[in-house]
């Protein structure tokens, strides 16, 4: 199931963001996404209580000029 949705994850970022993948195995993916290096990991050890405590966000940068031109895409 967890490869599964690694795999539905990496179609996600490729299909949607047009993201390139760097590298991918059975555990993980890195991508190239318009200049942003972006990682799926599929990290089994870390309690599900304490994941909320380290991973509390995401966030992306943008250049103001290319604004209008990814908000499209996403729409």
């Amino acid at each position: 199931m967890k490869e599964i949705i690694l795999e539905k994850s990496i179609e996600f970022y490729k299909n949607v963001f047009d993201a390139n993948i760097l590298v991918k195995d059975d555990r993980l993916a890195y991508f190239d996404l318009n200049r942003l290096w972006l990682a799926l990991n599929k990290e089994e050890n870390i309690p599900r209580n304490e994941m909320y405590n380290s991973y509390t966000h995401i966030s992306f940068s943008i250049y103001e000029k290319d604004y209008k031109e990814i908000l499209d895409n996403l729409k």
